[in-house]
């Protein structure tokens, strides 16, 4: 049971690991350094200008900004499902 839970969990690292990566690989490799993404502007802030807490404030920022219309939206759409009273 315990060597199950070892795979399954560096099965997720694995995961992980590869959408945070792409999440910086991806705009350089599209868009080159002219154009201006939100990863690369986090790595930027992070390894160019060693500025980590404004880098971590975007990163918290753009969870907040995908997080809070979900949660607006789950809880619209619990209010008006069928069955509900």
């Amino acid at each position: 049971m315990v060597t199950k839970f070892a795979a399954d969990n560096d099965q997720n690292v694995e995961v992980l690991a590869g959408n945070t990566v792409g999440e910086f690989v991806i705009p350089s490799l599209l868009g080159g350094p002219e154009n201006i993404m939100v990863g690369r502007v986090v790595w930027d802030e992070m390894f160019t200008s060693n500025n980590w807490p404004r880098a971590s404030a975007l990163a918290v920022s753009m969870i907040a900004l995908i997080v809070v219309p979900l949660a607006l939206y789950y809880r619209a759409a619990a209010q008006t499902a069928p069955g509900k009273a």
